[in-house]
C-alpha cells in the first residue's frame, strides 16, 4: 500500500506487522522530490487503485476491508487468557481474550502475516466478542472462511492458524480458572 502524510513523505507499506516491536515491517518511507506533487499524488493514486483492482480479482471486499484496517488488532494488557502459535507456512498469530462471567468482552489480535492472516485474525477476534468460551470455542475455520466470505484454496489456511489460536486463547482462559 502506498500512503501519503501530511509532511510529504510517502511510505510503501507491504503488510507485515512484528509482534515485537508492534511496528509495521517492510515499510519504505521517502520523501517526494517530484516538483509536482498532484502529479505525485496521481500517481500513487493510481498504483494503488491498481493494486486493490488486483486484490479484488482473488479477495472480497469484506477481506480487503480486514487487511487494510484490522479490526481489534494490538496486545492486549491484563489479559486473562493468551496464545500464540506459528503456523507452518511461518505466520504467527497471536490473541489475547478478556472474559467476564464465561463471556468473550474483549479480543485482541497481532500477527507477522501477510494479509490473509491479517484478515482472519481480524475476523476471528469479531467472532468471538460477546460469545461464551464454549461457543466461541466452536469457531471454525469455515465459518471464518464463510465471515471474509472465501479466501483462494492455498491461503485457506490462515483461517485454520486463527480458529486454532482462538482455542488456545480459550483454553489458556479455562487453565487460569482452574488453579
Amino acid at each position: 500500500m502506498l500512503v501519503r502524510s501530511n509532511d510529504g513523505v510517502y511510505s510503501l507499506i507491504t503488510f507485515r506487522w512484528n509482534i515485537k516491536s508492534k511496528n509495521i515491517i517492510n515499510r519504505i518511507d521517502f520523501k517526494a522530490v517530484n516538483p509536482c506533487p498532484l502529479s505525485m499524488d496521481t500517481e500513487f493514486d493510481d498504483l494503488q487503485e491498481m493494486v486493490l483492482r488486483d486484490a479484488r480479482k482473488k479477495y472480497s471486499e469484506i477481506t480487503i476491508e480486514h487487511f487494510m484496517n484490522p479490526h481489534n488488532f494490538g496486545e492486549m494488557s491484563q489479559s486473562d487468557g493468551h496464545s500464540s502459535i506459528t503456523g507452518p507456512c511461518g505466520d504467527t498469530i497471536e490473541i489475547w481474550l478478556k472474559v467476564s462471567d464465561g463471556i468473550i468482552t474483549e479480543a485482541s489480535f497481532e500477527t507477522d502475516g501477510c494479509g490473509t492472516s491479517i484478515a482472519s485474525g481480524s475476523m476471528v477476534t469479531v467472532l468471538a466478542k460477546g460469545k461464551t468460551l464454549d461457543s466461541a470455542r466452536t469457531i471454525s475455520p469455515e465459518d471464518i472462511l464463510k465471515a471474509l466470505d472465501g479466501l483462494p484454496e492455498e491461503k485457506q489456511h490462515c483461517a485454520l492458524l486463527a480458529s486454532n489460536v482462538l482455542r488456545a486463547a480459550i483454553d489458556d482462559v479455562s487453565m487460569a480458572d482452574v488453579d
